[in-house]
């Protein structure tokens, strides 16, 4: 299950680099991928910025004088199906199904 984790969160950063925007490059480099984490017995990858690119939340969110330019969310929208179907041709081929 870590490596259908681990296939899966790169499917999702994918589409997430495809949606950054870029004006220096700075926050398209910081996005990545963390190993798997478990917690509370459930495992997760996580996805977004490094510290260099801690205006991201700036950008996602939007602030008081800027309005929201949601890249992550459309990006996981974009890719939250082909993420889960990473998963389960991963896990099959670790079964032997």
């Amino acid at each position: 299950e870590n490596k259908a984790l681990r296939e899966a969160g790169d499917v999702v950063k994918e589409a997430i680099l495809s949606e950054v925007p870029v004006r220096t490059g700075t926050l398209k480099a910081s996005i990545t991928r963390s190993n798997v984490k478990t917690k509370d017995g459930v495992k997760r990858v996580e996805i977004g910025p490094g510290k260099d690119g801690y205006y991201g939340a700036f950008l996602e969110f939007g602030t008081s004088k800027m309005s929201a330019d949601p890249f992550m969310s459309r990006g996981y929208d974009k890719s939250k199906d082909s993420a889960e179907s990473k998963i389960a041709d991963e896990i099959k081929k670790g079964l032997g199904l």
